[in-house]
């Protein structure tokens, strides 16, 4: 059975290698609108160089690798364009000269972009993307920036991937219980981008942060003396349907923060946030199965809304101890319905067609009360 998959989006792979042949590894890799200076999606490369982009949308696009050298902050690798005819795109092995890297080893840092902050900064043990002076928070919420971190995949059924695994913990500010799948998508479609300073993406964690996982995105907040702030936003897509013009498809969120500071020894934050998405997938699947062809095409429209309340108190007690008081309420609706329609031809000749349907409706009320003690051992 070989399966053939057509969608408004594509994959691209490839690989990334030194001049020497040797694998260029944990590289960080981007794709920018061919026209403009537009960040779309981030990817890191594997031990092996191996990287791949998911959920592309059609157009024209160059992949850059970014580099710890301040004369090429950015390195050019290719141009490349993918519609419905090539919807999958292997880019085979790219090379790259070390000496433009700027480092003999090729450990990639960081990107300078002008008078702001580098976007992205490889450290030691983990990747970070400060959102704090970046275009890219503009307007957006998290979930819509998380789709174009650097490994990170943003799946439709409501999962989040970091460099292909599953086992995902999300913090923020890195303290406290870490959050479920269901309430990470719940927090960050409602979170405004804009109270971000940054986002510490880990492939493999270290110790402070919850053993059961094996990567772990930590989400750290714009931390002022005083900060508040009221923001909403309305995002509207429009699907290249047949007789559907797409208007009814949309992201609607509005939100409010907080934010308070006594001398860093009291720090106080409240959040509200409310969204309400119209999304729509459409997909279409061929099946060879020796002399019989099936063909499935598949919609789906979900209507997730969501809503968010969150208080929360840091008392930093001393140098080594410290108390955290948390209080969060996350109402999560998502309603789901998809239609199949299958074709089954034995030559030339179709057979009759069937479909199947089905709607579905997933609501969470979940009420949260947290105290947790921190208290740091010598080392």
């Amino acid at each position: 059975m070989l399966p053939v998959v057509y969608g408004q989006q594509a994959l691209v792979k490839g690989k990334i290698q030194l001049s020497t042949g040797k694998p260029l590894a944990y590289a960080m890799l981007a794709l920018y609108e061919k026209e403009g200076d537009q960040l779309v999606k981030g990817s890191l490369s594997d031990s092996t160089g191996a990287f791949e982009f998911t959920a592309v949308p059609f157009g024209e696009y160059s992949l850059y690798v970014y580099a710890r050298s301040k004369q090429f902050p950015k390195i050019a690798l290719y141009t490349f364009s993918i519609d419905s005819l090539h919807p999958q795109l292997e880019l085979g092995v790219l090379q790259v000269e070390a000496e433009r890297l700027g480092v003999g080893d090729y450990t990639l840092e960081a990107v300078e972009i002008k008078a702001r902050k580098p976007l992205l900064e490889q450290k030691i043990d983990h990747t970070r993307v400060n959102l704090g002076d970046s275009p890219l928070a503009r307007g957006n919420s998290m979930l819509e920036v998380m789709k174009k971190l650097p490994g990170i995949q943003v799946l439709a059924n409501g999962q989040i991937k970091l460099l292909g695994s599953l086992s995902v913990r999300i913090y923020i500010d890195g303290k406290g219980k870490p959050l479920s799948m269901q309430e990470a998508i719940g927090l960050l479609s409602g979170m405004s981008a804009e109270n971000v300073e940054s986002i510490e993406i880990y492939p493999n964690p270290p110790a402070r942060f919850d053993a059961s996982s094996t990567s772990v995105i930590n989400i750290l907040t714009k931390k002022k003396k005083m900060y508040s702030n009221v923001d909403a936003s309305y995002g509207q897509n429009l699907f290249p349907l047949s007789g559907d013009p797409g208007w009814d498809y949309y992201n609607l969120r509005a939100g409010a923060n907080l934010y308070f500071s006594f001398r860093n020894k009291i720090n106080i934050s409240a959040l509200l946030n409310a969204n309400q998405r119209h999304e729509f997938s459409s997909m279409k699947e061929t099946y060879f199965l020796s002399e019989l062809t099936r063909e499935t095409h598949s919609n789906t429209f979900f209507k997730p809304r969501v809503l968010l309340a969150n208080l929360r108190a840091q008392f930093n007690l001393n140098a080594r101890n410290e108390l955290l008081l948390q209080t969060q309420f996350l109402g999560l609706t998502t309603p789901r319905s998809a239609r199949h329609e299958n074709t089954i031809r034995s030559g030339a000749a179709p057979q009759p067609a069937f479909s199947t349907s089905f709607n579905s409706q997933v609501e969470d009320i979940s009420p949260q009360l947290l105290l947790n003690y921190l208290h740091y051992f010598d080392q």
